[in-house]
């Protein structure tokens, strides 16, 4: 069975940053959108995600020694809480 469904869409920051909380033990993959819905860049590979697990990420095939120096995400300085995306009450993140 392959089937997905659109959990929803978070704000991205200037820096590429988003804050989300998603649906636990369940497959996400991850799109960037245009303004218009088409989609920019899409991830290949799935993520999961346990109950109250916190992932951050650079890129998952990002050149480790290109990485940007540690930095305080734009998105964290603007929010509190994540955007929670999907249904019900099981999702990670604070």
């Amino acid at each position: 069975n392959n089937h997905e469904e659109t959990l929803g869409k978070a704000p991205v920051e200037a820096d590429g940053s988003f804050y989300v909380a998603v649906p636990a033990d369940q497959p996400v993959r991850i799109e960037l959108l245009d303004s218009h819905d088409r989609i920019i860049k899409a991830e290949q590979g799935w993520i999961w995600t346990r109950p109250g697990e916190e992932h951050g990420c650079v890129g998952c095939h990002a050149d480790k020694a290109i990485v940007p120096e540690n930095r305080w995400p734009l998105t964290l300085r603007r929010l509190d809480t994540p955007m929670r995306l999907g249904i019900g009450d099981d999702v990670t993140g604070p």
